[in-house]
């Protein structure tokens, strides 16, 4: 009775995955065709649906990206893109991005060497983790065989160990991305303080995008021409990878 029982919550199971699974697919399909009808405002609504689920392709971050630079919400389009590059960074996403700013004379968007290397990191970084944890496992064993076999152990290997030990600390705690947040409404005032009743520094328009450096409460901290500023959480659209 026990494994008949068993088999049947497995076959439920499997039934509710596969169920979602075609749900979501149902969705973007339909979603798909009337982007392509240029029906933008009834695709975005149901991308946006599949996006409230678990698990879906990252595409769907590009098709909304795309459907809000339509529309001219410009800074949303910017927030899609940045999110779409959290998942895929390439350096095309980041021209893209670029080239929306230049056309609406918006900050925080510019390409620079540092990005380009950033991109290279952020794309074989599963492939450099690799290289570098295989990297110290050759040099541990070899120096846990000499151990054993009681053999002299040179002193240049130890210290290639430490080296390599060292660089795989630093690589490890490099963050991927940079977290940023992308202001979403015009008038948007920058304090000086994390209050309401602080000394207002600016006054900007949307889709500026600035670095995130931490929230406290509904303020977070960021930067306006190298200065720190605050601004309201309900004022902006937030770019950050989820660990």
């Amino acid at each position: 009775m026990q494994k008949v029982l068993q088999k049947n919550i497995f076959i439920f199971s499997f039934f509710l995955i596969y169920l979602n699974g075609y749900c979501r697919n149902e969705l973007i399909i339909r979603a798909d065709s009337l982007l392509i009808k240029k029906k933008y405002v009834e695709a975005a609504a149901i991308y946006t649906r599949v996006l409230q689920q678990s698990e879906f392709p990252s595409v769907v971050y590009l098709k909304l990206a795309f459907i809000k630079e339509k529309t001219g919400n410009y800074e949303q389009a910017l927030y899609f893109l940045n999110t779409y590059y959290l998942h895929n960074p390439s350096e095309s996403i980041l021209r893209k991005m670029e080239s929306i700013a230049q056309q609406y004379n918006l900050k925080g968007y510019r390409f620079t060497d540092k990005d380009f290397f950033r991109v290279i990191y952020d794309e074989f970084y599963l492939y450099e983790l690799i290289i570098i944890a295989f990297c110290n496992f050759l040099v541990f064993v070899s120096l846990l065989s000499r151990r054993k076999r009681k053999r002299f152990v040179p002193v240049r290997r130890n210290i290639l160990f430490m080296i390599i030990l060292l660089i795989s600390l630093i690589f490890i705690n490099i963050p991927r991305q940079n977290q940023y947040v992308i202001i979403s409404h015009d008038n948007t005032y920058l304090r000086d303080a994390p209050s309401s009743g602080s000394n207002v520094k600016q006054i900007t328009g949307k889709g500026h995008r600035l670095p995130f450096v931490r929230q406290t409460d509904v303020w977070i901290e960021t930067e306006w021409n190298g200065e720190k500023v605050f601004i309201h959480s309900k004022n902006v659209l937030k770019v950050i990878r989820e660990l």
